[in-house]
């Protein structure tokens, strides 16, 4: 599944083969350190290995290989493909003797287990031009934004000025959103995600299919994030944030210490971003000094945030891993853990005065991790 998941190699794979135009704009970016967090949990060493991805974080970590914590894979130039006479089938393109995956947590090789050209239920079979955007997992708040929502920047002009050229997402209620503040009309959605069959998803062909770069599992890439902050910040006015969730993740005093960290910050602007709908989520996002909460698509929105401000994660112990980390990194922005000796989705409650010291060292300006 991961074969090329590498940026670079992945990259490499896609030009040593043919039949296709391959357009790439942009500068490759070499391995970068990120920046080591801040944590004051009681008894725990940042070269303590946690969770699923195995986190850690070492003094000179130059001499190590990228991993998904300390060090990052290098990144390839932004690029998209471009294939004619193609059938569209989710998120990939399949022709006679080859198909090719949406990548992300998908990956780039996933097979296609008795692969059948199964027209949709309704509408044509058949069109000129499409840019295929989602794979399987889009419908997910993180897999949306972090790994193909980026993908939509690499060709966005091409697309605004071409609404004959459809784009393929579920028309979903999250989604249809970001298109909308994106600019784009509903005829130019192109929802191939449900089943045409009991077992079997619609193929559609198309004469001109636009393939852009895959994304990584787990693990944003720098340079379409940037390129999509700027996009959707052109369209945003700008407000103020925090974060929180509905269910188990959310610490059971959550209450209490929101309500320790105003009596202690009286001038401090606490707000959730709870039922809000996608454009003033990222509106409160972009303009916050501090986001803070537990592990989940609640933090998504970082990727909104403004460079230089601050991320603090509740992270489960035994099971959490660092997507959020890989995105606030990418952005410059502070990362800090207050670490929760719990598995995911695991009842537990937040020590209130590790909250209190976090936001009072962001508050005061202190940057205890450097």
């Amino acid at each position: 599944m991961y074969t090329f998941n590498h940026p670079v190699r992945c990259l490499r794979h896609f030009a040593s083969l043919g039949g296709f135009l391959l357009y790439k704009q942009g500068r490759a970016v070499p391995n970068s350190i990120n920046p080591t967090p801040v944590i004051f949990t009681p008894g725990w060493r940042l070269g303590r290995k946690f969770g699923r991805w195995e986190g850690h974080w070492v003094p000179n970590p130059a001499p190590f290989p990228p991993t998904r914590s300390q060090v990052t894979m290098a990144e390839a130039e932004m690029y998209v493909m471009v294939f004619q006479n193609s059938w569209v089938y989710r998120g990939s393109v399949v022709q006679c003797d080859r198909y090719f995956a949406p990548g992300a947590c998908t990956g780039l090789i996933e097979p296609i287990q008795g692969f059948e050209l199964v027209p949709p239920k309704k509408g044509p079979t058949e069109g000129e031009a499409v840019f295929i955007l989602c794979d399987r997992h889009c419908k997910g708040y993180y897999h949306w934004t972090h790994e193909q929502l980026p993908r939509l920047a690499l060709m966005y002009d091409r697309l605004m000025a071409d609404p004959t050229i459809l784009i393929t997402v579920p028309h979903n209620t999250m989604i249809l959103q970001y298109m909308e503040l994106l600019g784009f009309q509903p005829a130019q959605l192109l929802d191939i995600y449900k089943k045409a069959t009991k077992s079997r998803y619609p193929s559609l062909f198309f004469r001109t299919v636009y393939y852009p770069q895959p994304m990584r599992c787990g693990s944003i890439l720098a340079p379409p994030l940037f390129l999509l902050r700027r996009l959707v910040f052109a369209r945003l006015s700008l407000r103020v944030v925090l974060a929180d969730r509905r269910d188990v993740r959310q610490p059971r005093n959550a209450k209490n210490v929101t309500a320790a960290l105003r009596a202690e910050f009286p001038d401090a602007e606490f707000t959730s971003h709870l039922g809000l709908p996608v454009r003033k989520q990222i509106e409160l996002f972009n303009a916050a000094d501090m986001v803070m909460g537990p592990h989940g698509a609640n933090l998504g929105n970082i990727m909104w945030c403004r460079q230089g401000a601050t991320v603090l994660e509740y992270v489960p112990a035994k099971t959490g891993n660092l997507c959020y980390y890989q995105t606030a990194s990418k952005l410059d922005l502070q990362y800090r853990i207050i670490m929760v000796d719990q598995a995911i989705d695991t009842p537990y409650q937040l020590p209130v005065a590790e909250a209190v010291r976090h936001v009072g060292a962001v508050a005061a300006g202190a940057a205890d991790c450097r």
